[in-house]
């Protein structure tokens, strides 16, 4: 298994990891998924600010991802924002979540990033373990975050 940036090669693979997510699925649909490769890369230049990707791949599988982005437009120039970890239901409670969050912790502190957050609903009990295991802390409940009126929970990770 090995974890490495994205590639157009692995675009479509990744595309299709996003959309089989039941979680994400809801989210993605508001924000135009499914994409083409074409379409993925118009949305990506779109960005106000840098977005990054890392896939996790067995073989020239792709089974894990995690996305994250930049905090500037949200005033937090020192940090970035995990947007999206995915692994694939079959290679689950492996460490492969847990290993795609230290490769994201990892770029950033080579970046001068000083803390990386994420937003996870409180009702995803093993998001939440995973973070927390990694070592980030919870800073704030977003009430009513989510379509469905469910909370969410704002965690960071302050890098040293």
């Amino acid at each position: 298994m090995e974890i490495v940036e994205l590639t157009d090669k692995d675009v479509e693979q990744y595309l299709n990891l996003l959309n089989a997510e039941d979680s994400v699925k809801d989210l993605l649909s508001r924000l135009g998924f499914p994409l083409s490769k074409q379409e993925y890369y118009e949305k990506i230049k779109s960005f106000s600010t840098w977005i990054k990707a890392y896939v996790a791949k067995q073989g020239e599988e792709v089974v894990g991802a995690i996305t994250f982005t930049g905090a500037e437009n949200l005033d937090m120039k020192d940090a970035c924002i995990i947007t999206d970890v995915s692994v694939r239901k079959d290679h689950r409670n492996r460490g492969l979540g847990t290993a795609l969050v230290r490769t994201v912790l990892d770029f950033a502190r080579n970046q001068g990033i000083r803390k990386v957050v994420t937003i996870v609903s409180e009702m995803n009990v093993p998001a939440l373990e995973m973070f927390h295991k990694v070592g980030f802390k919870p800073y704030r409940v977003l009430k009513d975050y989510y379509i469905q009126g469910e909370n969410a929970v704002a965690l960071e990770y302050e890098l040293v």
